[in-house]
């Protein structure tokens, strides 16, 4: 059973049961799947020294990028008045994708001492 989320109607479906068991297959093959390709593209070696610092520093590494980009951005000869919005926003996108990924990185890490493959040092 579960209620319609507008009109608050409980509904029952004989196929709820297979259904959810059938989604929860398929998040189980996805997850599988996805760490087939990670194990392929060798997600299961040990961290260099650099993807220890970067996933020891998440938000360094985030910060760090958007301000040189930003930087970098406005100190190049012929700044127009659009540059001043392009820097910023480009400098955010930036750091925040090298942090998201960064952020993976630590999970990555966690995950190989949890398993066994990697002790940490």
């Amino acid at each position: 059973q579960f209620r319609h989320l507008f009109r608050g109607e409980i509904h029952t479906r004989l196929n709820d049961q297979r259904s959810l068991r059938f989604h929860e297959q398929d998040h189980e093959t996805l997850v599988r799947t996805f760490w087939a390709v990670d194990r392929f593209l060798g997600g299961e070696r040990p961290p260099t020294r650099t993807q220890k610092f970067v996933a020891r520093h998440p938000v360094l590494l985030a910060l760090l990028a958007g301000t040189v980009w930003a930087a970098y951005f406005l100190l190049l000869p012929g700044v127009q008045q659009s540059d001043f919005v392009i820097a910023p926003v480009g400098g955010f996108l930036l750091g925040g994708t090298l942090g998201l990924t960064a952020f993976y990185e630590r999970h990555r890490q966690r995950r190989l001492r949890r398993l066994g493959l990697w002790d940490g040092s």
